[in-house]
């Protein structure tokens, strides 16, 4: 009897462990991964295409337009393989990023797969194996370096078509495709990069110093300092000061001045002077 207490005590622990267990496994859970934001820029000196961009987990390849994938938040690595070419930060939504870093934008140009920049810019696939095959790791920093990659592209027999392109020539280049982009600015009014141009314009007719200058400008008819000088301009016929005038002219006819020289004339008959005279006039019969 005893024995078979024991058994069945054991059973019961043996039970409690299992659902213990199964209890403790079902109530762990991983939680989801969040999703990275993403958008689209362009990279250019002309087109860039074929260079790798790495924006956090993010990873594209440039395309015929010189877009991009990047992820917000994140700074972007510009790259030919092994070759780093920069780092851009502050991303947003079709912002335009003009390679304008001479050495680079010589070093882009040289590698051109067709030799014509003006066209676009291509980066062939197999460039950046090249680049890894010499040790090639950074942008060339002098005509030397860049000589030789561009024998590099030569020997490789990749049907490579471009050519040694000199600094002058790699300037001229990128301030062309500077103009272009201004213009295209100028063309989408829509520009994110136009928005805050347009607001601080000190020309806009909705900008508030124009305003005020155009309620204070002293041309203006309903300007109160032009009112006041109309008021008390000299030559107003309602001026006091002119009515003044008028009222106290000595040829006024009513004046009194004037009253008191007609009746003070001596030629006047009835003037007493006068007719004093004609009565001691000694000719008088």
């Amino acid at each position: 009897m005893k024995q078979k207490v024991v058994s069945i005590s054991v059973l019961a622990a043996a039970v409690l462990a299992i659902n213990g267990c199964g209890s403790s496994s079902s109530s762990s859970t991983t939680p989801p991964t969040a999703t990275p934001t993403t958008g689209t820029a362009l990279y250019v000196d002309s087109a860039v295409e074929g260079v790798s961009v790495t924006c956090g987990s993010t990873t594209s390849v440039t395309d015929a337009e010189g877009r991009f994938t990047y992820e917000d938040g994140k700074d972007c690595q510009f790259s030919v393989g092994s070759v780093v070419l920069r780092t851009e930060s502050g991303l947003y939504q079709d912002k335009v990023i003009i390679e304008d870093n001479i050495q680079t934008a010589q070093y882009l140009q040289s590698m051109d797969y067709d030799g014509n920049p003006d066209n676009g810019i291509t980066i062939h696939n197999q460039t950046a194996e090249v680049m890894a095959q010499h040790n090639r790791t950074h942008v060339p920093t002098n005509d030397q370096e860049l000589a030789e990659c561009v024998a590099d592209m030569e020997n490789a027999d990749i049907g490579y078509q471009g050519h040694f392109v000199h600094e002058q020539d790699a300037q001229e280049h990128v301030e062309k495709t500077k103009v272009k982009h201004e213009q295209d600015n100028q063309n989408n009014p829509h520009n994110p990069d136009n928005n805050d141009q347009q607001q601080n314009t000190p020309n806009d007719q909705e900008h508030p110093s124009n305003n005020d200058q155009q309620q204070n400008t002293p041309n203006d008819q309903n300007h109160p300092s032009n009112n006041d000088q109309q008021q008390n301009t000299p030559n107003d016929q309602n001026h006091p000061s002119n009515n003044d005038q008028q009222q106290n002219t000595p040829n006024d006819q009513n004046h009194p001045s004037n009253n008191d020289q007609q009746q003070s004339t001596p030629n006047d008959q009835n003037h007493p002077d006068n007719n004093d005279q004609q009565q001691n006039t000694p000719n008088h019969n």
